[in-house]
Parts: C-alpha cells; structure tokens; sequence
C-alpha cells in the first residue's frame, strides 16, 4: 500500500470511527459497513476552500503534497 492509500485508508477509518462515537449508526449497522468500504476520495475529485483574496482549489492531482494532504483531510471531513 503506497503512502497515499494508507493515509487514505487511515482518514477512512477516523471518520467512520467519528461517526460511530456519535451514536447515528445504531439502529443500522449497514451504514457504518458502508462508509468503511466506499473510499470517499474517489467521489470528491477537487473541492474549494476561501482563502483571503479569494478560493483556492484543492485536489488530488495538485503537484504540491501540501495541497494534496489538505485535499484528502478535507474529503474526509
């Protein structure tokens, strides 16, 4: 697994821990297997963000691994 699969797998599993802390998937463990499979990244292939002056577009093809990492963060957030 490169780096970015597992910094991807990792921010796949914060959330779905986050969302399971919450107490929202108790009546419906699909939901939880769900997220866990799906990577959400895939769906999200560019965002923007306000920046003063502005936007800035985040996404994962950006050449700079700072805006990448932001990138992913964000997609899982």
């Amino acid at each position: 697994m490169g780096d970015f699969d597992g910094a991807a797998a990792r921010a796949r599993a914060g959330l779905v821990r986050e969302i399971e802390e919450s107490g929202v998937w108790a009546d419906d463990a699909r939901w939880r297997d769900a997220f866990a499979r799906v990577p959400r990244h895939l769906f999200v292939p560019y965002y923007f963000v306000g920046v003063p002056g502005g936007h800035e577009r985040l996404w994962r093809e950006d050449p700079d691994p700072g805006r990448r990492a932001r990138w992913l963060r964000g997609a899982y957030a």
